[in-house]
Parts: C-alpha cells; sequence; structure tokens
C-alpha cells in the first residue's frame, strides 16, 4: 500500500470525526474550522498519488519550463513587456507541476470519498487525467516555446494584439448568434499592448492574431497566431489585398478541423491594422508560413501522422513553406521511401499501423535541417476566384486521420449485382504503401530543433526571402476593402 492510501484513510477519518464535514451526493458542505485540516490531507493525498505514479514526468517539466520562461524573458526584454502568459494554465503548470496535476483530480477524489467509484475507479481516472493533461501541457509549453522564438528570430519592434469575443460570455458579444450569422463591426482593431496573452477557447467571434509586430528581419508588419479555435460569425469587411480561402470545401475535402495548424505567420507591407482578421465562420486568410509541432520522439513513423501533415499543406498550401518542428532528433533514414514490397491484399493508410505514443523520453542534443524532394500539387480554394480541383472527401479527424479503402472487394462486388463474376484478367486493386516523410511536398520542411532557438532561424528567413521575392515580382495588387451585402444567410454571397 502507497503513501497516498495511507493518506485516503487518514482523511476518510477525520471526515468520520468532525461533524463539520458534510459531503453528499451532489454537494460538498465543509465547516470553516474544519476546513484548513480536511484540506490539507486531501491535497496531499492527491500530491502522493501523483508523486507515487508520474514521478518521470516532473523532469520533463522541468526542462520545458527552464527554456519557456527563457524565451519568454527574452521576448518581454526585446518587447519592452510588462509580462507574457497563457489563459490555459500553463505557467502554473511549468512553475509547479505537481500542484497542477494533482489539483485536477480533486472531482475524482470527491467521487471516491462519496462511494460514487471504487479504488480501481478512482486509480484508473487519476491515470487517466493526469496522463491526459500532462500530454497537452507539455504539448502547448512547446507550440509557445516555438512561437516566441520566432518572435524574437524576426527582430520584433512593437507589439499589437488583437481581440476575440467569446461567443456565451463577452458582454460586448451581447449575447450568443448563430454560427455563421452577422455582427457589425466586431472586428475589433489591433490594439497597442504592453502584455502579451495566448488566449485559449474552443469557439469565439472572430480568429484574430496573438501577436502583432513590425519585423526588421523580414521588413513588414507580421502575425502570429499560436493555436487555433473555430470562429463563430461571419465578417462584415476584410481586406482583398490578401487571398482568401472558404472553408466550407475544405472540410468537406479533408474534414472539419484537419486542416487548423499549430501556428500560422501571415504578413502585411503596409499596416498592422490589416492583420486583425485571420479567419471568420466561413474563410481563413491563407498563411505565409505555416508550422507544426512535436513533442514525441517517433511521431514520423505514423503514416496518418504524415497523411495529416500533406492534408494540412494542400488546403492552407502556404506561401513561403511548410515547417514541421520535432523536439527530438529525426534520423535520416526516416526520410527514406518505405520498402515495404506490396502483397496480393490490398493495404490501406490507416491499416496495421502502430498507433502515436506518448514516449518523450529524453534524446541527446543536435540539430538538423532535412530537405524533402518529393513534391505534391497544392490544392487552392479562393473567395473571388475558381475553386480548384479538390480531393475526394474524407472523413478526418484527430483521433483517426486516415480511413481505409471502403472499396468492396471484387467477390462482394459480383454479389451486389455491380459487376460479373470476377475473371483472371481483371486487374487487382495496387497495395498501398504506408508513408514515410519521404512523401511530403517539396515545401514541407523538418528541422529537429529540440530546444535551440537558432534551429528555427530558417523559417524566419523564409519568410523574409518570401516577403523579397514577391515585394519585387508580384507587388500587392487588390482594393483594400471588401463588404458584404446584407439579405443573405448562406455564405457566398455577392460582394460589392
Amino acid at each position: 500500500m502507497g503513501k497516498w492510501n495511507e493518506l485516503y484513510s487518514d482523511l476518510l477519518k477525520y471526515k468520520a470525526e468532525h461533524a463539520g464535514v458534510d459531503i453528499g451526493d451532489n454537494y460538498v458542505s465543509i465547516a470553516e474550522e474544519d476546513r484548513e485540516g480536511f484540506f490539507a490531507i486531501f491535497y496531499e493525498c492527491l500530491k502522493s498519488f501523483v508523486n507515487e505514479n508520474f514521478a518521470d514526468y516532473f523532469a520533463k517539466a522541468e526542462e520545458l519550463n527552464t527554456h519557456y520562461q527563457a524565451i519568454r524573458n527574452t521576448i518581454k526584454q526585446d518587447l519592452n513587456l510588462d509580462d507574457v502568459c497563457s489563459e490555459s494554465g500553463l505557467d502554473t503548470f511549468c512553475n509547479n507541476t505537481i500542484r497542477n496535476l494533482s489539483y485536477s483530480l480533486s472531482s475524482a477524489l470527491f467521487s471516491l470519498i462519496r462511494g460514487q467509484t471504487d479504488l480501481e475507479g478512482f486509480e484508473n481516472e487519476a491515470m487517466q487525467t493526469v496522463r491526459s493533461r500532462f500530454v497537452n501541457f507539455l504539448s502547448e509549453g512547446y507550440d509557445r516555446w516555438g512561437a516566441l522564438a520566432l518572435i524574437h528570430l524576426l527582430n520584433p519592434k512593437g507589439l499589437f494584439a488583437g481581440k476575440s469575443y467569446r461567443h456565451n460570455i463577452d458582454e460586448f458579444a451581447d449575447g450568443d448568434i448563430e454560427p455563421g450569422g452577422y455582427k457589425h463591426d466586431l472586428v475589433r482593431e489591433l490594439e497597442p499592448t504592453n502584455k502579451l496573452v495566448f488566449d485559449v477557447f474552443d469557439e469565439g467571434s472572430f480568429l484574430t492574431p496573438h501577436a502583432a509586430t513590425w519585423s526588421e528581419r523580414a521588413k513588414t508588419f507580421v502575425s502570429i497566431r499560436s493555436r487555433w479555435y473555430k470562429p463563430r460569425w461571419l465578417t462584415v469587411e476584410w481586406y482583398a489585398n490578401f487571398e482568401w480561402l472558404e472553408i466550407a470545401p475544405i472540410n468537406l475535402s479533408y474534414g472539419e478541423g484537419t486542416f487548423w495548424p499549430n501556428l500560422m505567420i501571415n504578413s502585411s507591407p503596409r499596416s498592422a491594422g490589416e492583420l486583425k482578421l485571420l479567419a471568420d465562420y466561413g474563410m481563413v486568410m491563407r498563411p505565409d508560413i505555416v508550422v507544426e509541432f512535436f513533442i514525441f520522439d517517433d511521431w514520423y513513423k505514423n503514416p496518418r501522422t504524415i497523411r495529416t501533415l500533406n492534408l494540412k499543406n494542400k488546403a492552407l498550401n502556404p506561401r513561403f513553406g511548410f515547417f514541421i518542428v520535432s523536439r527530438y532528433p529525426v534520423p535520416k533514414d526516416a526520410f527514406n521511401p518505405s520498402e515495404i514490397t506490396p502483397s496480393e491484399n490490398p493495404v490501406t493508410a490507416g491499416g496495421n499501423q502502430p498507433a502515436p505514443t506518448n514516449n518523450v523520453a529524453a534524446q541527446g542534443n543536435t540539430t538538423t535541417i532535412v530537405e524533402n524532394p518529393i513534391a505534391t500539387s497544392p490544392v487552392t480554394s479562393q473567395i473571388t476566384g475558381e475553386t480548384t480541383a479538390i480531393p475526394a472527401a474524407v472523413s478526418l479527424n484527430a483521433d483517426q486521420i486516415a480511413q481505409p479503402d471502403t472499396t468492396p472487394p471484387i467477390d462482394e462486388q459480383a454479389k451486389a449485382g455491380e459487376t460479373a463474376e470476377p475473371t483472371p484478367t481483371q486487374p487487382k486493386r495496387p497495395a498501398k504503401k504506408p508513408l514515410t516523410l519521404a512523401d511530403l511536398a517539396d515545401n514541407m520542411h523538418v528541422i529537429s530543433a529540440e530546444f535551440d532557438v537558432v534551429a528555427l532561424d530558417r523559417i524566419a528567413q523564409a519568410l523574409a526571402d518570401g516577403i523579397e521575392i514577391q515585394s519585387k515580382e508580384e507587388g500587392y495588387p487588390g482594393e483594400p476593402i471588401i463588404r458584404r451585402k446584407f439579405g443573405y444567410e448562406s455564405f457566398g454571397m455577392p460582394l460589392q
């Protein structure tokens, strides 16, 4: 029996000996004089459970905290900021991991005290909760570290922030409206700020930048959005100087939510204000740069992951590159094409593939940047132009990226009357080889960064080079603003 079990016994004893502790099926009532004693044992019990079962997590969290705090302080100095923080609780996780993880088990422990679950049920739920919470914060922390590192590498001058409204909370929004509805003038202008806040919520009015700044390196205003959420409303107006992609065709072709990147960078040579809107309910600004971050050491071994990355690249078609940043080194042989010999039985993209793991074991310190020579044709859906051909629809989500081939075998087709009895001359469907990093498009680059800020310099340089080439060859044509006509409920209405 572990220490946490002993503390749990002490907690039950304390409850039995103090009449002021009353815990019912749907309420908790603890007298003021008993609260300190009860919760002292309560939280010590939870901390002991986490310590006994997840001792190896703390070194990983400490490593993240060291590098995250370092780049956080660097950005505060670069831009003379008062603070850099996240609404998710990331800062608490980094500063006091044991408290953050253990407090998340409060509800489960109360259920155990009430008798709504047994010890085994509590342990199973607690193990799952801590694992999920740890991985989520570790992933977010690496994303935020990367975002701050890129801001630093772009040599920023001044900081502007966007504002989105929580559709069912923010008083300014004046209540909820139907998804895809209109709100007048609710895309707020970017405002100068001395505090960089990574907002976190599932749905908001519009997708806006976490940060916008003038980049001395790229000689342009840039915006950075780290992690996405679902925009709920349609904007009244937007800037036509940018290319806008319709979200509905992307969702139909690639699966709703599949194309959302970890980080998106956009730019404007004229003003930061033109970057105030990145996406609304119906469209998303075509990004200059897309960055995906991976915290696991074997992410590249899963063909479904490779397929998802290719789909995101096709859907968003970033102008200056798609970058994949790996927390751990990626071996060179991971870029070799699949050597599996096709068999007579078809192999689908989603079948018999290893599932991703949560292995975040430490690796050696190396930095590599590897190019991939394989190219694919990007797919772009434009708001005011003709839409190019898009691939057949597939249903994708975060847990099941690739779907198996659902074409029925020849014998099943024959039973259904769709085809004649198979003959020896009928060709067999070719097997599908598992995807590897060799199957990435040629605008997609893998960077083994670990926590090396300099390793991300390639991304900042790609943006600077792309801006320079565009300013010389393409210019910035287009009317500054497009407004929607009213009276149309569906997206795709005429423009004036």
